[in-house]
Formats: structure tokens, C-alpha cells, sequence
């Protein structure tokens, strides 16, 4: 049996409600932990796709693309 769209909407509407739920009970400074990993795991999930859509750019490269990309989200 296939998963529908509409199972997986409800499923992270669900996810996304518990994780509120969770946070709500959070002191500050676990609030800041959390945001601090996410945003490593963000950067651990672009960087990659960076280097994939510029293979010959170095390291330092890579990275200022990332700055770039965060001041825009910004």
C-alpha cells in the first residue's frame, strides 16, 4: 500500500504540532540550543549541494556561498 500526499501532510502536521508542544515546555537557553543545531544541520545539508553545483570551486568558495546564501535568507 502506498502513503498518499494527504497522509503525509496530516503526518507532519502531526510531527510539526508535537514539536510545538515540546518546545513550549523548553527553557530559553534549551530553545537556543535547538535553534543552534538545526541551523548546523541546515548548513550540513547545503553545503553538499553547493559543492555538487560547483565541483571545481575550493573550499573557501563553498563557504562564502553559504554567507551569501544566509544573508539573502535573512
Amino acid at each position: 500500500m502506498q502513503t498518499t500526499a494527504e497522509e503525509i501532510y496530516h503526518e507532519a502536521a502531526a510531527c510539526d504540532a508535537r514539536a510545538l508542544r515540546q518546545a513550549e515546555g523548553m527553557s530559553s537557553a534549551d530553545l537556543l540550543f535547538v535553534r543552534a543545531e538545526l541551523f548546523d544541520d541546515a548548513c550540513e545539508v547545503t553545503l553538499p549541494g553547493i559543492r555538487a553545483d560547483h565541483p571545481g570551486w575550493s573550499d573557501d568558495e563553498c563557504l562564502n556561498e553559504l554567507r551569501r546564501l544566509m544573508k539573502l535568507a535573512a
